[in-house]
């Protein structure tokens, strides 16, 4: 392997831990907004984010929200 296309892979393995954490930052403004919206109604918030109960209080407590 050539030191440019180790270097190249190692940008796009930075780029990438960089977009997840990005994600995750993301997913948590949209809980904490909806969480905003609904006042804390749980099945309205599931409802909107498109996932199930569970789902949310996972991910609740996955963000300590």
């Amino acid at each position: 392997m050539l030191a440019d296309e180790f270097l190249f892979k190692e940008r796009r393995i930075n780029e990438m831990k960089n977009e997840a954490v990005s994600f995750e930052e993301m997913e948590k403004q949209l809980i904490s907004s909806a969480m905003d919206r609904h006042k804390g109604n749980m099945s309205h918030i599931a409802k909107e984010l498109g996932v199930t109960r569970p789902t949310l209080y996972h991910k609740i407590k996955k963000y300590d929200l």
